[in-house]
């Protein structure tokens, strides 16, 4: 196997052609990238757990303590931090802690997964496949949304599919079993203290399989593979150990188990089952529509003989698709640590589709595929023009200016020529620049209509929040009651200390003086959601116990509903002449 994947190296990499092609394709995906993730970075508002992540990063650099991630000065154990980690390096880089340092580290990650795909497919596929693996992974409609938010998903993912591709392609040069298994089992610590348990579960249940399928007891059973172990608890150690000395043990259990446990139940089952895995393809699309070449018989056949690595990357989608498929609450995103590895079969099968026999199915849906491309090209200068023609308010959020303007007409046009060279040939040549394009004028597509059309449903909260600040003379006394919604607490830019919803007026702190807190359409004068992460969530009364002005109200999530519905609300406590609180 070894032998047979070494002498089948694509691209000749040792000559000056071969390097010279791994230069033009590692440049034009990382433009690919740089496009759809670097350039519009910072248009959005802060959405979902972003502020949560940013915030936290910002403590760590505020208070030195880098072990414990805290929320309002509250130990928050939902999972490892290296999240925070890393956006508290970006932000220690760009001189703060911004919206654009929260979401670098998961751009950055999107970057390295894309050419870690192009270089491992390189080494046993076609420079067509590793262009389509590739450019594949980083227009995942999914991957396009997740990827650019200062979330844990996309560097989560990218340490997995490290940990996976890595060790395999380690595996089949001939590496020592001790590289190999150091490699793997560093990049999935490195995944562990990203997001948990996740990582080394499915590093070693796809490595043990694979090897176990190959009946290869040297390598599982080596001493490579108890090195491998030991450098892994070492990693996690090195954190758990300060961590559970300064928080205790059940905090540390939260880290590991909390999030995952809360997802785990037969409620709903039947139907998860059932649609799970069109929701798995609908995140994957339109490259999902390529899975399709399967009931090509010609294509089935070939397939392992032509590319043995699809070994591997089969028994990895086998070994860890179960664990998202049978938990009742399993979110699609929760299986993106494995889309690179759909992102190789997927590029296995375009190759195969292009240079298909006239006539056959996959020949036919390559032909499709190319057609659909030029029609949405077509379709998306048509949108373009409408934005700008119709005057009614979807539309008017979709205008672009004249710079995107002009990339969505040139990525069009580049797609609608592509296509048709392609359709024209067989030349892999053409087949590859097709594929480019399409994935081109998918990211700049998504990158103006779609981010704009987002942005225009969400107010960003970080002007108003700014305003407010400044009503409050000493803006770092700012406390709050019971937990706050992280988005205004990263945009409020000063710590805000939490502090237990008082049921009573003794239970005022005496200090309290300009206070905030979350309300949300369910909320009643008798009762009152709060919560901390999806796993703490409790209720309080829903009146406060004294007299209060209200200095100003930020709708976080207006265009939401019930629980998701929160408006964070900044008031002043009311004094009577002894200057005590006044009661109600």
């Amino acid at each position: 196997y070894c032998r047979m994947a070494a002498a089948a190296h694509p691209l000749g990499a040792t000559s000056p052609h071969g390097r010279r092609a791994v230069a033009v394709d590692v440049l034009l995906l990382s433009l690919l990238v740089f496009v759809v993730y670097f350039a519009r970075i910072g248009d959005l508002p802060p959405l979902g757990e972003e502020g949560r992540r940013a915030r936290g990063a910002v403590n760590m650099i505020e208070s030195g303590d880098w072990v414990v991630m805290r929320q309002g000065g509250v130990v928050f154990a939902d999972r490892p931090p290296m999240t925070q980690w890393l956006i508290a390096v970006a932000g220690l880089a760009r001189g703060q802690v911004d919206i654009v340092a929260a979401r670098l580290p998961s751009v950055v990650a999107v970057l390295a997964t894309t050419l870690l795909l192009y270089l491992y497919c390189a080494r046993f596929d076609s420079r067509l496949a590793a262009t389509t693996a590739a450019a594949a992974y980083a227009t995942f409609a999914q991957v396009m949304q997740i990827g650019r938010l200062g979330e844990s998903e996309a560097a989560f993912g990218f340490f997995v599919a490290a940990s996976l591709l890595l060790w395999h392609l380690a595996f089949a040069s001939g590496w020592r079993p001790v590289s190999a298994w150091l490699l793997g089992y560093s990049l999935a610590a490195l995944g562990a203290l990203s997001k948990g348990l996740q990582a080394p579960v499915y590093f070693v249940g796809t490595t043990v399989v694979f090897l176990l399928l190959r009946g290869n007891r040297r390598w599982m059973l080596g001493w490579g593979q108890w090195i491998g172990l030991t450098a892994f608890a070492l990693a996690i150690a090195a954190w758990q150990v300060p961590y559970s000395l300064a928080t205790g043990a059940q905090a540390s259990i939260d880290n590991w188990v909390a999030v995952a446990g809360a997802r785990i139940g037969l409620g709903g089952l039947l139907g998860h089952l059932a649609g799970y895995p069109l929701e798995t393809i609908g995140s994957l699309l339109p490259w999902s529509l390529a899975l399709l070449a399967l009931a090509d018989r010609g294509i089935r056949q070939g397939l392992l003989r032509d590319r043995p690595h699809l070994a591997f990357i089969l028994t990895a989608l086998a070994v860890t698709y179960p664990t998202v498929w049978l938990a009742a609450g399993a979110k699609t995103r929760y299986y993106l640590p494995l889309y690179p590895c759909v992102a190789v079969l997927v590029g296995a099968l375009v190759a195969r589709m292009s240079a298909a026999p006239p006539g056959s199915f996959a020949a036919r849906l390559w032909r499709f595929a190319l057609r659909a491309a030029a029609v949405a090209a077509v379709g998306a200068v048509v949108a373009l023009g409408l934005a700008h023609l119709v005057d009614s308010e979807p539309a008017v959020a979709m205008r672009q200016t004249a710079f995107w303007s002009g990339l969505v007409i040139l990525a069009a046009a580049a797609t609608v020529a592509a296509t048709r060279r392609a359709r024209s040939g067989v030349s892999t040549g053409a087949a590859r620049r097709a594929v480019l394009a399409t994935a081109a004028l998918l990211g700049i597509v998504h990158t103006t209509f779609w981010l704009d059309s987002l942005a225009s449903q969400r107010e960003d909260p970080r002007p108003l929040v700014a305003a407010l600040r400044a009503q409050i003379p000493a803006p770092e006394t700012l406390v709050s009651l019971g937990p706050v919604d992280t988005r205004f607490a990263f945009a409020y830019r000063h710590l805000i200390r939490e502090v237990p919803w008082p049921a009573t007026l003794a239970e005022v702190p005496p200090d309290l003086d300009y206070f905030c807190f979350d309300v949300r359409l369910t909320d009643t004068p008798e009762s009152r959601y709060a919560e901390r992460g999806m796993h703490d969530a409790w209720t309080t009364p829903g009146t406060l116990p004294f007299a209060w002005e209200e200095i100003g109200r930020v709708a976080i999530t207006p265009e939401a509903q019930g629980l998701r519905n929160v408006t964070v609300v900044i008031g002043r406590v009311r004094r009577g002449a002894d200057g005590l609180p006044v009661g109600r």
